[in-house]
């Protein structure tokens, strides 16, 4: 099938990532349907609708081309009337518990991540959220696109956002300071609040536990709440705006974020569980959609 413009060849290339088989099958499909899609986009909003359709064509197929290779079969196991995650989606979950324990585990060794072989556990626990966001997208997305595309983005950017800025200060012993101590410390406060973006716009779609046994999506909800309430928490620790230096309230100050990494930690952990050990729940003890 020919390719007559470059998004075009470009996004069949990155079609590589699916197994053979699949590509075989759909890829001159997929293609076809990209074009129609950008040229809609181009034509009805211009540089900002390819743009956008680019970003949620890229976070769709990380999700999916993943999930290919991993499950036994093709077929999507996920759906909003049953919660059954998928391989690709279990394998996220992991990744998102190790990350949340991670954090927890600040809370009672504050120098867990001192070290000159921190960066492993700083790429962790940064892509606890993103992880999370990517294997409920879409999920989320088939109730409202917009609302899971922007939540997503702005979850995952601030966690590759944070892991760049800790490649670049591995050796700065105060790496808020100095010329690029802002860009690490805002990069610091978009991870925490993150999560909290994260968890309002999961609580304001509600699709990511539709399906789950009613314990678990009651869990699944108090994870999306803790998310909220700890992400802007843990941001009061940055130092480089001296909050927890200050003589009269640092002590105060630096409790508080403590406790705000321990529960964003606790939240993350907690939908990293869900995605791992759920849907093995009775099927008449499914929650209301």
């Amino acid at each position: 099938m020919p390719r007559h413009s470059l998004s075009e060849r470009i996004y069949a290339g990155l079609l590589r990532a699916y197994p053979r088989a699949f590509r075989a099958r759909y890829e001159d499909e997929m293609v076809l349907l990209f074009g129609d899609q950008l040229r809609d986009a181009r034509g009805a909003n211009g540089a900002g609708g390819v743009a956008t359709t680019w970003f949620r064509t890229l976070l769709d197929l990380v999700s999916s081309a993943l999930g290919e290779h991993l499950r036994r079969d093709r077929i999507m196991a996920q759906s909003l009337a049953t919660f059954e995650p998928t391989r690709s989606m279990r394998l996220l979950g992991t990744l998102a518990m190790i990350g949340g324990l991670l954090l927890i585990g600040v809370y009672f060794w504050t120098g867990l991540f001192a070290g000159p072989d921190n960066i492993i556990r700083l790429v962790l626990f940064a892509l606890a959220g993103p992880a999370v966001s990517l294997a409920l997208y879409r999920r989320q997305a088939a109730v409202a696109p917009q609302l899971a595309l922007v939540a997503t983005a702005i979850v995952v950017i601030a966690g590759l956002w944070y892991v760049t800025s800790n490649v670049f200060a591995l050796n700065a012993a105060r790496p808020w300071a100095g010329p690029g101590g802002l860009v690490y410390s805002l990069s610091s406060m978009s991870l925490f609040l993150s999560a909290a973006v994260f968890g309002v716009s999961a609580l304001r779609i509600g699709a990511a536990w539709r399906g789950m046994t009613r314990w678990i999506a009651a869990i699944a909800r108090i994870a999306a709440v803790i998310l909220v309430i700890g992400g802007p928490l843990g941001a009061l620790g940055d130092d480089r705006w001296g909050f927890t230096d200050n003589a009269e309230f640092g002590a105060v100050i630096t409790q508080v974020a403590l406790l705000g990494v321990f529960l964003t930690g606790a939240g993350w952990a907690l939908l990293g569980a869900i995605l791992v050990f759920g849907g093995r729940g009775r099927e008449d003890d499914r929650a209301a959609a």
